[in-house]
């Protein structure tokens, strides 16, 4: 019952983020306390290769599809370890075609992250989903 609860929470939020994406056209995902989240790889079932290039205009604007993935620093540096172990450093990610990703230790909690989400390039004008 417990792991079926996941799995359904899970479906939900992946839906919840796919649909943000591919129908409402929404470029910036922020994932608050994203631990070892895996959305941002998961290429094939999110179709990130499916979604439209940006137009000129948006990328002129820095507008393409981007990821912030936010939780404790220590959390984030074991993330980032365990990706480079598995081979998955910044080279390998783009020839999958998957989002830009930035993952970000910070304690939401206390510091304003807002602001630490500009300064990678977070767009507060656009329409954004959080998670």
């Amino acid at each position: 019952p417990k792991l079926a609860r996941l799995a359904v929470r899970t479906k939900f939020f992946d839906n919840f983020i796919s649909k943000a994406v591919h129908e409402l056209g929404i470029k910036q995902i922020v994932l608050i306390g994203a631990g070892f989240d895996a959305r941002a790889l998961r290429g094939r079932d999110f179709r990130w290769a499916d979604v439209p290039p940006s137009t000129a205009k948006e990328l002129m604007e820095g507008q393409r599809l981007t990821v912030w993935e936010l939780d404790l620093p220590e959390i984030i540096d074991r993330k980032k370890s365990l990706l480079r172990r598995a081979g998955m450093d910044s080279e390998m990610i783009r020839s999958m075609k998957l989002p830009l990703t930035f993952r970000i230790g910070v304690d939401v909690m206390i510091e304003d992250w807002i602001k630490i989400l500009k300064r990678y390039g977070f767009q507060s004008e656009y329409t954004s989903c959080f998670l």
